[in-house]
């Protein structure tokens, strides 16, 4: 199993303005991070005034460009929930951390570089609000400001080590190579700041690898009552009378929060499910619109229990994985329901999209193919509740039982790694091939678990079908959301 990744939630002043106290310590309980980052300084303030807790009790509160704490900049080693260490107190298998506050912060890196402060062959991360990632939206051209004076303040070609600079003035998820500089973005959206609504704030946190890659997830705190349990004890009748929550909605509140108590599928009647033992399939792409499916994981659980992974390392060749795949499937299972979570979203169009430009010998065989999405099937349809804090495949999994193999990986993070290996085609950038393919393999697993626990739920709840649009939020929805 890989090493746990340095887990920082990321809170902004406006994110924490928005959030109640008890909202802030579910999220963080939740995300059980080994450090906050606090974006800005009013950020710490605040979180100073509505929770003072919670700004020590989660490893140290890190806070870019706080010049009150000195000159020199911050040095941490971390791990999962370790607390401040000293240089000689750093123990190995941590991520270094630095923070600086100004220039002097900067160049000071190089130092602590050469006295063995920091390991040249892991990978440090530094936290900056000097670089200001902006989009010009009518030629989509991006410019990254303060580049210029934190490359001189710096000096990377300095430094022998690699370095990943996670800037507030970037939204969480940003990632891009500036001429020399490793950018990622370790700030809040517009919703965070305040700009919007979709149904709440939503609480990110960095997940920090020892090898560079960043990963990010995110999840909404409940909100209402004061915790999960108190939700799953209200009776619908209890929730209505919560303002904003109508009758459809209260009832769907109450059975989420049953899902998330008990940690299991909460089934309306005996819906249609494909009969027949189906093939879980998931595939990994350079991104949302796919230029290549470079590997297919496939699970197959007749007679002997089969995982196959369908690989293609060669950019060149954005077909190759995807035949393979529609070649093994027509000869061997023909006929049988193909299952991908969000499949009906992503992997079921991708598939063919690529089936029809790359190997049209195999489109008809996969335009006759029985597909069924289990996420649809549960979310759109309405056929179900599951138990996770969000209905993500990792999240619902996790709730219902299933032992992650801990690859600490994302789709975003597999697809950037693949992206960076098509464009650059060095050994340095090659993808850990091995760690992609078990990461694939767990998330066809974690389908299959979930999978059986919608098969085997049976319905046990009524069913209710969603009314006509009043106006009033009556539509059902997640405990998170409310």
């Amino acid at each position: 199993m890989d090493s746990p990744p340095l887990r920082v939630t990321a809170l902004s002043s406006g994110l924490v303005e928005r959030c109640r106290a008890a909202q802030l310590r579910d999220g963080l309980d939740y995300a059980d991070p080994g450090a906050l980052l606090l974006t800005d300084a009013d950020a710490l303030v605040r979180l100073r005034a509505v929770a003072p807790d919670l700004v020590d009790a989660y490893g140290p509160a890190l806070v870019p460009g706080d010049d009150s704490r000195g000159a020199d900049p911050e040095h941490y080693r971390l791990g999962g929930r370790s607390e401040r260490t000293s240089a000689d107190e750093a123990r190995p298998g941590g991520v270094d951390v630095v923070v600086p506050a100004s220039d002097d912060g900067l160049a000071a890196v190089a130092s602590l570089e050469a006295d063995g402060t920091l390991d040249p062959a892991a990978e440090t991360y530094v936290l900056t609000d000097r670089l200001d990632v902006s989009v010009r939206l009518t030629s989509l051209d991006a410019t990254l400001s303060g580049a210029e004076a934190y490359r001189a303040a710096l000096s990377p070609v300095a430094l022998d080590g690699s370095y990943t600079h996670l800037t507030t003035g970037a939204p969480v998820d940003y990632y891009r190579e500036w001429e020399g500089l490793t950018v990622a973005g370790a700030g809040p959206d517009a919703d965070d700041a305040g700009g919007g609504d979709r149904g709440g704030p939503e609480i990110p946190t960095l997940h920090l690898h020892a090898d560079g890659t960043v990963c990010s997830a995110s999840v909404r705190p409940s909100r209402g009552y004061a915790d999960r349990a108190a939700v799953a004890d209200a009776t619908a009748a209890d929730l209505l009378d919560v303002p904003g929550v109508g009758r459809d909605t209260a009832e769907g509140i109450s059975d989420h929060a049953r899902a998330l108590a008990e940690g299991e599928v909460v089934r309306y009647g005996d819906e249609y499910f494909p009969n027949g033992e189906p093939v879980f399939v998931d595939i990994e792409t350079d991104g949302l619109t796919p230029t290549v499916i470079w590997l297919v994981g496939v699970l197959d659980r007749r007679g002997e229990e089969t995982y196959m992974s369908f690989l293609n390392r060669d950019p060149d060749d954005p077909g190759r994985a995807v035949e393979a795949f529609l070649s093994w499937y027509a000869a061997n299972a023909s006929g049988r329901p193909v299952v991908a979570y969000n499949g009906l979203n992503f992997d079921f169009p991708a598939i063919a999209d690529h089936a029809e430009r790359h190997c049209p010998q195999y489109a008809e065989d996969w335009e006759s193919a029985y597909t069924f999405d289990p996420y649809d099937w549960v979310t759109r349809q309405g056929n179900a509740v599951l138990p996770g804090r969000t209905n993500k495949l990792g999240d619902v999994a996790a709730a219902l039982g299933w032992d992650a193999a801990g690859t600490g990986l994302t789709g975003a993070a597999v697809g950037r790694a693949y992206r960076r290996w098509m464009r650059e085609r060095t050994t340095d950038v090659e993808p850990d091939w091995e760690r992609h393919e078990r990461y694939c393999e767990d998330d066809v697993r974690a389908l299959a678990f979930v999978y059986d626990a919608l098969a085997d739920a049976g319905g046990t709840a009524t069913r209710r079908e969603p009314g006509p649009s009043t106006g009033e939020n009556t539509s059902q929805g997640t405990l998170t959301d409310f």
